[in-house]
């Protein structure tokens, strides 16, 4: 079975498939991160989002990676170590 993860993005959709995911990169244009989002994206080591301001990321959206690897914009450092999940 294929997994694929489906994202939001201007009003428009969009899925790629996770199955071999190792890294993505979340345009700014993505404003939310949806609960399960990454569930099946066992091989996902990196997550790089670009927008200088925190997406809305439901809960358990990366719940299964303790390891993931958060990359943001360093001069939105602050704001994403203040945003709440």
């Amino acid at each position: 079975m294929a997994v694929y993860i489906l994202f939001y993005s201007n009003g428009g959709k969009f899925l790629i498939p996770c199955t071999n995911l190792i890294s993505v990169e979340i345009p700014n244009s993505v404003t939310k991160i949806g609960s399960s989002t990454f569930n099946g994206c066992s091989a996902l080591k990196e997550v790089h989002i670009k927008s200088s301001t925190p997406p809305d990321v439901a809960e358990y959206a990366f719940s299964t990676y303790a390891y993931v690897t958060l990359y943001v914009p360093v001069e939105s450092k602050n704001a994403y170590m203040q945003h709440e999940i």
